[in-house]
């Protein structure tokens, strides 16, 4: 997973720090392209479990391996993340 197309490190430190703060293992998020979903930015899974999605928008989701910690807080991580995502 190292070739990501984000280039925002605001959004990369986030999901780092989502991932220390919620304990979630991989966290990334990826991007709609048709009917497949492609990897845009985030730290690499490495559980063999399928990912939980939270869709963002109709373009990208947030995926992580471990959401039980995140669920809490995901409207408020979703808000974060799609400001970061079309920040410009």
């Amino acid at each position: 997973m190292e070739k990501e197309t984000c280039t925002s490190k605001k959004l990369i430190k986030f999901l780092e720090e989502i991932k220390e703060r919620y304990d979630t293992g991989g966290v990334w998020i990826s991007e709609k392209m048709g009917r497949r979903w492609s990897f845009y930015c985030g730290i690499q899974p490495f559980l063999l479990l399928p990912p939980a999605s939270f869709p963002l928008d109709d373009r990208f989701a947030l995926f992580c391996e471990k959401p039980e910690n995140l669920k809490r807080d995901i409207e408020k991580i979703k808000a974060k993340l799609r400001e970061l995502l079309y920040e410009n």
